[in-house]
């Protein structure tokens, strides 16, 4: 009881912190409420609860959950529970930035849903060897979760993708591209697909916690600023490898673009075990 008693304490207190209630070590964390960095460009006025980590920290917890590390991360958020006992289904969001100038949204109506999906799933054909490489699961396409849609209010590019590993395990990436004047900010959120319908409402109300800094935002576009070389359906097959070669922007846009929980949850098992003893001598 001590000890859970003590994590629940440490909960409590939002704080930069070098360390967090079973963090590494070596990672900054900040526990909301709070506002944090996001990279350069944006911010996020980061609600009570939830945890965030930069750059670095991002990079780190990608390689140790079994992700290749593209160098674009800029940014780590989960839910409060993520460190709590019992939580076997958590979710997690990665932030990277892409400075590839102000992204035209004039393709808004010619969105072509199965198109994209062949190219993505050829594309994750590509990362395989890539994955491979690296000794870590193999993916494939399974469709979509969610069909690619732009919310022209918001500036906002959506869509969710089942993939499923090599070893039949089966998450969804829920992708949003927010775009901005002098690139594109992508969030994905990462999670089972039975934790959608719960998780996607929370995910939603911390992006709109979300915001490019004074300067960065999509409608301050100035006459003379540098006009990215892909528009919004290159946007959606930035994952997808095959496909940026065959249209020719492969060089703007990140190369393997899909995250798994592979490990996941052991992972911050492992954390609590670590710091606070078994989980069955906690009950």
């Amino acid at each position: 009881m001590t000890k859970l008693l003590t994590l629940l304490a440490l909960l409590a207190v939002p704080a930069h912190a070098e360390t967090g209630p079973g963090a590494p070590a070596d990672i900054d964390w900040i526990f909301g409420p709070g506002k944090a960095a996001i990279g350069s460009f944006a911010e996020i006025d980061l609600p009570n609860g939830y945890w965030f980590t930069g750059k670095k920290g991002t990079e780190k917890l990608m390689q140790m959950m079994g992700n290749l590390v593209n160098h674009h991360e800029e940014g780590f958020l989960a839910p409060g529970n993520i460190f709590q006992k019992g939580d076997t289904q958590p979710w997690i969001v990665v932030f990277e930035f892409n400075d590839i100038g102000y992204v035209k949204d004039d393709e808004k109506k010619s969105i072509d849903a199965a198109k994209l999906l062949d190219g993505m799933k050829e594309g994750v054909k590509e990362g395989n060897v890539e994955r491979k490489r690296h000794n870590l699961p193999e993916m494939e396409v399974v469709g979509w979760a969610v069909e690619p849609h732009y919310n022209e209010k918001t500036n906002n590019l959506e869509w969710g993708l089942l993939l499923q590993t090599e070893k039949g395990d089966r998450v969804i990436n829920y992708d949003v591209r927010m775009l901005g004047r002098n690139g594109v900010m992508q969030s994905t959120l990462v999670l089972s697909p039975g934790q959608l319908t719960k998780a996607l409402p929370d995910f939603r109300e911390v992006l709109a916690a979300f915001s490019f800094k004074s300067g960065q935002k999509y409608a301050e576009y100035r006459e003379g600023d540098r006009i990215a070389k892909i528009g919004l359906t290159a946007l959606i097959a930035g994952g997808a490898a095959a496909a940026a070669w065959k249209f020719g922007f492969f060089k703007y846009i990140w190369k393997f673009g899909a995250f798994i929980l592979v490990g996941f949850a052991s992972f911050f098992r492992r954390i609590w075990d670590k710091l606070f003893g078994k989980k069955e001598n906690l009950d």
